[in-house]
């Protein structure tokens, strides 16, 4: 029910309850069903009536203006919240980071290419592939390693390049390092 449903509700039940008695020249006579009541009492306790009707209505239509005002609505950032004014968030823009991904090759006792070159900052990823034997690839300096693959098996390791200098990378299953499965990653 909306509030002018109810309103002329309220004003039909009023209405109903006054009933006509008798007409004189002076104006129409009112009947409550308990006490009968003149004209002028009559219209003053309808004004009345409609007074307090009309500041009804004027309230409720202030608090649904207000609500709709303050609705909560998503903001710049993605959060619900009140509907303020804010500035446009700026992203921060990210470096720009090179990826370097690199396939290495090792077979028994040797990896191709035996020398990476990355630079530093570089996110690297060296992709190892072996092509015979039971190997893996370890980055000395970096506590990166691949998982030990067998013949036809391919596995990556990732990190970032944040120190400069030359590091090996090798395969440490039993003496494989020691029989010359290992290269060189240089950091510039």
């Amino acid at each position: 029910m909306n509030l002018f449903t109810a309103i002329y509700q309220l004003k039909k039940y009023y209405n109903g309850r006054i009933s006509k008695i008798k007409k004189s020249g002076k104006g129409v006579k009112y009947m409550d069903e308990d006490t009968k009541i003149s004209q002028s009492e009559t219209t003053k306790s309808g004004s009345t009536l409609w007074i307090a009707a009309l500041i009804l209505i004027v309230i409720i239509a202030g608090i649904i203006f207000l609500s709709n005002r303050n609705t909560t609505s998503t903001n710049n950032n993605g959060s619900a919240g009140a509907n303020t004014t804010s500035s446009p968030s700026i992203a921060p823009t990210a470096t720009a980071v090179t990826v370097k991904e690199v396939t290495v090759n090792g077979k028994n006792f040797a990896f191709l290419p035996s020398t990476i070159t990355v630079h530093k900052g570089d996110k690297v990823k060296i992709v190892f592939k072996d092509d015979e034997g039971f190997h893996n690839l370890t980055v000395e300096g970096y506590n990166v390693s691949t998982k030990t693959i067998q013949s036809g098996g391919t596995d990556s390791a990732e990190f970032t390049a944040d120190k400069a200098g030359t590091f090996a990378y090798y395969c440490s299953v039993d003496s494989h390092r020691g029989k010359g499965m290992e290269g060189k990653l240089i950091v510039q």
